[in-house]
Formats: C-alpha cells, sequence, structure tokens
C-alpha cells in the first residue's frame, strides 16, 4: 500500500500591513525595553530607554512613574549622547549598585534604591509613564512616552495624556494582557516587552513584542524576535486528511519575509521542505510519519533566529483506533497515559 499523501497549508501571518491611522512617534529619549516579571522574585526590574535624537538629551527634570504612584526621578547630570541607552534598575542589591553615568560602552546603568523599589513596575497589572520637564519647568511634567501592560484601561492621568498624544493605541494592550484575559498573547517570567519601530506603520501591527528570555536584550540595541510556532505545536498529532495548517506568531518589518524548514529529524539534516515565503498561504504533500518544523524571519544565515522546534505527528484519522480502556500506553495532548483513561483536562 502506498504511504497516505495530502496537502498541508502553511500559513503566516506578520501583524504588519498598511494603516490609515499612525501613532505618535516619541522623539529624543522614548522606552525601548522593559522586564517586569524577572525569572526570579528577587531579580530586579528592569527599564531601558533609548535616545532616538541627533543630539543628546539633558535628563534633569525627566521621571517615570508606575501606576501605583512609584516615581522614579533620573540623577543630575545624566546627559545622554545621541543613539546611546539608558538602563534603570529597581530593587538590585540595594545600596550596593552604584550609577555608572559615563557611557563609555554607549550605555548607562541606573540603579534605584528606594525602600519601595522592589514593588515599583513589577507584575502583570502595570504602566510605564516617561515624564519630560514642562516648558514652564514645573515640577510636574508632560507625558513622553507610556506603555501599559495587563489591562485594557486605565483611570489614571498618564494613561489619559498618552492616548490623547496617541502614544498609545489599546492595540498595543493586546499583547500585554496577563493569564486572567480571554486571548492575546501572555507576558511569562523572565520575558520583557520591547520595539524597534517606535511608530506604528500597519493595520493590527503593534509598536510593542515580547522577548523570549534568551532573547532579552537590555543594555543592546534591540533585533527582530524569533517567530512562535502556533500550530502544530510540539509533541502534537497533526491529523493529515483534513490539516488545518502550520501558524505562527511573527513580528517583523515592513519587507520581512519567512524561511520555512520541514525536517525528517531534529538536527535538521534531513529536510524535506524549504522555502521563503511572504505572509501568504501556501502548501506542500507530505506523508504519515513524524516530522519538524521550524521558521524563522529571512535573513543571511549567521543573522537568523529559529523558532523553537515543534515535533508532530501526521497521522490518518481513518485508520487511526481510539484509545480503549486496558490498552497499554496511549499518547494524549502530547503526554503517556498508562491504564488510564485520558480526558481533555489533563
Amino acid at each position: 500500500m502506498k504511504p497516505l499523501k495530502t496537502s498541508i497549508l502553511l500559513f503566516a501571518f506578520c501583524a504588519n500591513v498598511t494603516s490609515v491611522a499612525l501613532a505618535a512617534e516619541p522623539y529624543g529619549m522614548a522606552l525601548s525595553e522593559i522586564q517586569m516579571l524577572p525569572a526570579h522574585t528577587n531579580d530586579p526590574v528592569r527599564i531601558e530607554l533609548v535616545n532616538r535624537s541627533d543630539q543628546s538629551v539633558d535628563m534633569k527634570g525627566w521621571y517615570m512613574t508606575d501606576r501605583y504612584g512609584h516615581r522614579y526621578d533620573f540623577p543630575k547630570g545624566l546627559k545622554a549622547p545621541k543613539g546611546s541607552l539608558v538602563v534603570v534598575s529597581f530593587g538590585s542589591k540595594q545600596g550596593k549598585d552604584k550609577d555608572d553615568l559615563n557611557f563609555s560602552d554607549n550605555v548607562a546603568y541606573l540603579y534605584c534604591t528606594e525602600s519601595w523599589a522592589t514593588n515599583a513596575f513589577r507584575g502583570r497589572k502595570n504602566e510605564c509613564a516617561l515624564y519630560e520637564p514642562s516648558a514652564a519647568g514645573e515640577k510636574n511634567g508632560n507625558v513622553h512616552d507610556y506603555v501599559l501592560w495587563g489591562n485594557w484601561l486605565s483611570e489614571d492621568d498618564a494613561f489619559k495624556e498618552a492616548v490623547e498624544k496617541k502614544l498609545w493605541y489599546m492595540e498595543d494592550a493586546a499583547i500585554v494582557n496577563d493569564e486572567t484575559m480571554f486571548g492575546g498573547r501572555h507576558i511569562e517570567p523572565g520575558e520583557s516587552l520591547a520595539r524597534i519601530d517606535f511608530q506604528r506603520q500597519r493595520l493590527m501591527s503593534t509598536a510593542w513584542f515580547i522577548n523570549a528570555p534568551g532573547e532579552v536584550s537590555l543594555g543592546m540595541i534591540n533585533s527582530w524576535p524569533a517567530p512562535r510556532p502556533m500550530y502544530p505545536r510540539d509533541k502534537q498529532e497533526y491529523e493529515l486528511k483534513n490539516p488545518e495548517g502550520f501558524s505562527w506568531d511573527a513580528t517583523c518589518g515592513t519587507n520581512a519575509t519567512f524561511l520555512i524548514q520541514i525536517s525528517r529529524n531534529k538536527d535538521f539534516t534531513d529536510i524535506l521542505f524549504e522555502k521563503v515565503t511572504p505572509a501568504q498561504s501556501i502548501r506542500q504533500t507530505l506523508e504519515n510519519g513524524t516530522y519538524y518544523w521550524r521558521v524563522c524571519i529571512n535573513a543571511p544565515e549567521p543573522n537568523r533566529k529559529w523558532s523553537r522546534i515543534a515535533e508532530f505527528t501526521g497521522i490518518d484519522m481513518k485508520n487511526h483506533r481510539s484509545w480503549k480502556p486496558g490498552d497499554p500506553k496511549v499518547r494524549f495532548k502530547g503526554k503517556n497515559y498508562d491504564n488510564k483513561e485520558p480526558k481533555p483536562d489533563q
């Protein structure tokens, strides 16, 4: 008998298509990356800013606040050269770290040692508002940049001012929610929010994306993150007769394309299928068996950032017998069950 063959639909969606509404673009200093959920509870929250202007910025009078009233004032004498980064740590070895303002490596490292520092800008529901000095030199300035996570709405003045100035759009909140909210992507401990495009340029695109723990780049210029496989996920069975297609999450540039690979082994030395494709659908024939797939934003080989590898098994449901009591072992949703009836919630 010849092995069953069918066409599998692969599709990718990079949330970047032309838009009619543009967000305001922060000039001078801008929020660049935020790690609000450190991998370990005692690790500091870290916030990165970047000077996007063509001249240095005197940070005198600049400050940041969160939704709980914590306020951090940047130290006097901090002048950020063009293109430089500023990284602020909250709750890091209080009293042992001193501010480094010299930008010898193009980065200034600052440490907040206030008693409230361990709670500032932390958690699944919070915000960061960056303020610039007001023209009148008053104590309270104007919102210059803003990011919100874990909430669809906020009632404070910073949020309202950011929305009014088009520094924040509700679409951005869709990818920075918490585990109690329906849909979207969740920020997990060790990950960070980051951005490269500081102005929304396309429909349904967001200014912020989520960095996996291995891609957190505080103190370095951000780069596009690797795509995230969505379906089929690792260890998932894949019905060949009625395939749902391959899908992945991706944040990418305007003209980005993807490189897709399907292999017979996890080392990708036996590649069955490989193709460069833009955000569109393609079809490829597969047979019964176990496969591995991955995807990256197409780039020269030394700069490729591959997604995690997902293993899947193509099955012919017509000849696939369901598990019955007494069967020695069965795989269900990536887990092994021995003489136990699997249930959907397991």
